[in-house]
């Protein structure tokens, strides 16, 4: 499992081998609650897996907020299955922050490497680390570990958190930012 916090590392894995996220339209104003002219998916992504996970993996997928390599990963009857040597989506050490499953993605959009990490929680059974992460996301939108600040967004249903990291700050990857948090926080947990 790799480390959490693979985000702030700028090096990795090569932008010429990432997937590329590419959305409907290039437009970055946010209008009507839709980034770039995205729709919410419609559909049924409670039940994908038994504790949420591909399916709110798939929900932001299908809402363009994030892109996976189809060829080495796949989601089959509830599971993660990824080819050998893959490093665009690998399965986190979420246990450093007290989550029961987490994965991060790596992606190209816009000229920039994206990585958004996902995390679910259980918030009847949190032990200290997950107590203490969660209590920092909700109180002031961020939490510490291994002396770094890691921004965070955290899912109204408390059993997911989102970090979502693009080092293109300009207006087209910050609408697309916004995008990708909207989504997360509408996943229907």
């Amino acid at each position: 499992m790799a480390l959490l916090l693979t985000l702030t590392a700028c090096g990795g894995v090569s932008g010429s081998r990432l997937p590329a996220l590419e959305t409907e339209t290039d437009s970055s104003a946010v209008s009507s609650g839709a980034a770039g002219g995205h729709q919410k998916p419609t559909g049924n992504y409670e039940n994908e897996d038994p504790d949420g996970m591909i399916g709110l993996l798939t929900y932001m997928e299908d809402g363009k907020a994030i892109v996976r390599d189809t060829e080495n990963v796949k989601f089959e009857n509830g599971a993660v299955v990824t080819a050998e040597n893959t490093t665009s989506f690998v399965q986190m050490s979420f246990k450093e922050i007290g989550a029961v499953n987490g994965y991060r993605y790596q992606f190209t959009y816009n000229g920039s490497t994206v990585q958004a990490e996902f995390y679910r929680f259980d918030p009847d059974n949190l032990d200290e680390k997950g107590k203490t992460c969660l209590d920092s996301v909700k109180e002031k939108g961020f939490f510490e570990l291994l002396g770094n600040t890691v921004p965070a967004t955290l899912h109204p249903s408390g059993k997911y958190l989102m970090i979502y990291t693009d080092a293109k700050e300009d207006e087209k990857n910050e609408a697309q930012k916004k995008w990708a948090e909207e989504l997360f926080l509408s996943f229907p947990a």
